[in-house]
């Protein structure tokens, strides 16, 4: 039997409050090895030192991506202490064997579609803040067409998951736009990380 490699597409949005330059959100997809990874991060609070803590994970999220998710966790706290801290939360969509993968810290949220419909719901915390905990890890399984999706609670708070559940939207970029219930803009402080594997 021949293995056929699965295709991705993923599509990230992350808007600034008015007024400001910078999103203090980051959302970020890798993919490696037949696997991909997705994660979102919310810097707290708005402003330059928001976005730098963003940024600063993110470089850790991108070096570290193949690695397990307690080891992403500890070195991304690692990388916040002495900052005002942020929320993470991840998806690793593992085709071959089926599974997706859910973890978070703070306030930022997932969804998935497929054989089952769930909000995933991220351990209380702040990444920098306190000692490092390590999230446990969601298992839900995995076929072809699922849909995932990170939010931050800006969006989550006034999330319709209607959209979602029923998506048979041409791409992802108008399954954001129906999400956010805003066509062609997401309302303030709402970002979201969404992929589909095939």
């Amino acid at each position: 039997m021949i293995a056929t490699r699965v295709s991705f597409e993923h599509f990230i949005a992350c808007r600034p409050l008015p007024g400001l330059r910078d999103s203090s959100d980051l959302g970020i997809v890798a993919e490696h090895d037949g696997s991909l990874l997705l994660a979102l991060i919310d810097g707290v609070g708005q402003g330059a030192a928001a976005t730098e803590v963003a940024a600063a994970i993110g470089g850790v999220v991108r070096r570290m991506a193949t690695r397990p998710v307690a080891e992403i966790f500890v070195a991304a706290h690692e990388g916040a202490v002495g900052t005002s801290g942020a929320s993470l939360a991840t998806f690793r969509i593992s085709p071959a064997l089926r599974l997706l993968e859910f973890a978070g810290i703070g306030r930022v949220y997932g969804a998935v579609t497929g054989p089952t419909e769930q909000v995933l719901t991220s351990e209380p915390g702040r990444l920098g803040v306190g000692l490092a905990k390590v999230p446990p890890v969601h298992d839900v399984r995995w076929t072809p067409g699922t849909i995932a999706v990170l939010a931050v609670d800006g969006l989550v708070d006034a999330w319709d998951l209607t959209p979602l559940w029923n998506a048979k939207e041409p791409t992802l970029e108008r399954l954001v736009r129906r999400l956010a219930a805003v066509e062609g803009r997401l309302p303030e402080d709402a970002s979201i990380v969404i992929a589909r594997a095939r």
